[in-house]
């Protein structure tokens, strides 16, 4: 598994887990739409979110631009 689909799986749980009042399949379109643009251009997205602070938890990595960048681009952050 390389590491914008391990990314995409973590978010997409992440934000089941952060955002339990909104039921994951009518928030299924709102996560794909997050993981197609955060995994093309991570700084064109909002990070400061619950669901993107417990995803960089989940994958131990800091919870930056530079880290996810460094992340989804399958390099040391």
């Amino acid at each position: 598994m390389d590491n914008k689909t391990k990314f995409a799986a973590v978010y997409t749980q992440a934000f089941i887990d952060s955002y339990p009042e909104f039921p994951a399949e009518k928030s299924a379109n709102l996560i794909m739409r997050a993981v197609a643009t955060a995994t093309s251009n991570i700084r064109s997205v909002a990070i400061d979110g619950k669901a993107f602070k417990l995803t960089a938890k989940r994958l131990g990595i800091k919870h930056t631009y530079t880290a996810f960048e460094a992340f989804l681009n399958g390099k040391e952050a």
